[in-house]
């Protein structure tokens, strides 16, 4: 009877775990920052290339004013090497993990939450003492995990933006935007909108505006400070927002069937205070109609990393579009 019993108790307990969701595999939420990576060397991996690897898995912040002006690139990841010995239950469950090792060619694998919910591993394999390849294909790597993450933010983004900033902008510019909910209209004008988030340590300004002029750089520029010097000021009177001339600004185009844009990273800076930051301008150009908008988007930071804000705005930028009409 006892033996019975036991057999009873024991089948009513797998009843209750497997019929009543009680999962032992359930895998939990991934942990550590989203910008921190921890980097495995495989036990295939020598010592020299995974010490070039790790130094060139990087993906330099900017437009950063160190960078620009001292030459001093800061990368948006906190890099964590390891043994693969080392590889443990503490690390498992990061967000963003590294395999490399060893191999006759260079190749990645990309696997989706393989010990945790959002989590990324990457299985890297670089050939032995190839050092200009092993460089090449690290920032590769680094590329593909900051594009992911922009690409996570514009989505989340997506399910944030205030109403009544994303019904304006589809009513009077007919374009999306996706935007933390902590920003707020300061002012619409007729040919112009201007937003504001505020964050503890931050703050970010865009101001979005049609564009009549031809679609040059120069001409971006200059409506982008005409723009600045009306709307961004300090409380020393007189003082205005305008592109920082002395550093580089970085430019790009993106053409697709539905739009074409051009889009500028650089530095502003406020004439007549002590106060700059980092700027993210597209030019959107609607093939349909030609319509023309110009969105800019300003980092006010003093003393702060600036890792997660570049990406914020990066995000933001990437996520303006036209509604498909």
């Amino acid at each position: 009877m006892q033996i019975m019993s036991r057999k009873l108790i024991l089948f009513i307990v797998w009843y209750l775990c497997f019929f009543q969701s009680c999962d032992f595999q359930t895998k939990i939420n991934s942990t550590g920052k989203p910008l921190e990576i921890i980097l495995i060397q495989g036990e295939k991996c020598s010592d020299n290339d995974f010490g070039l690897f790790q130094k060139n898995l990087m993906a330099p912040q900017t437009p950063l004013l160190e960078s620009e002006l001292y030459g001093e690139e800061k990368n948006f990841f906190h890099v964590i090497p390891i043994l693969e010995s080392d590889f443990n239950n503490i690390f498992k469950t990061h967000k963003n993990i590294i395999f490399l090792n060893n191999s006759e060619s260079f190749n990645i694998q990309k696997k989706e939450d393989v010990w945790a919910v959002n989590q990324t591993v990457y299985f890297c394999s670089v050939k032995q003492n190839s050092k200009e390849e092993i460089i090449k294909f690290a920032k590769s790597v680094a590329v593909k995990i900051k594009d992911k993450e922009i690409t996570k933010r514009k989505n989340h983004y997506t399910k944030k933006t205030p109403e009544d900033i994303q019904i304006y902008i589809e009513n009077k510019f007919n374009i999306n935007l996706s935007i933390p909910n902590h920003f707020f209209i300061v002012d619409s004008l007729e040919r112009l909108l201007y937003l504001r988030g505020d964050e503890k340590k931050s703050s970010q300004l865009i101001l979005i505006s049609s564009f009549n002029l031809e679609p040059t750089v120069a001409n971006i520029i200059f409506e982008q400070n005409r723009i600045a010097k009306n709307n961004i000021s300090s409380d020393i009177e007189g003082a205005f927002a305008r592109v920082e001339q002395r550093t580089k600004l970085y430019i790009d185009s993106l053409t697709t069937i539905d739009e074409h844009k051009i889009n500028i990273k650089g530095l502003w800076k406020m004439e007549g205070d002590f106060m700059g930051g980092s700027f993210f301008t597209t030019l959107i150009i609607n093939p349909v109609n030609q319509q023309k908008t110009l969105a800019s988007f300003y980092l006010y930071a003093p003393g702060e990393n600036k890792a997660n804000y570049l990406l914020d705005l990066e995000a933001m930028l990437t996520s303006v579009k036209y509604i498909n009409n």
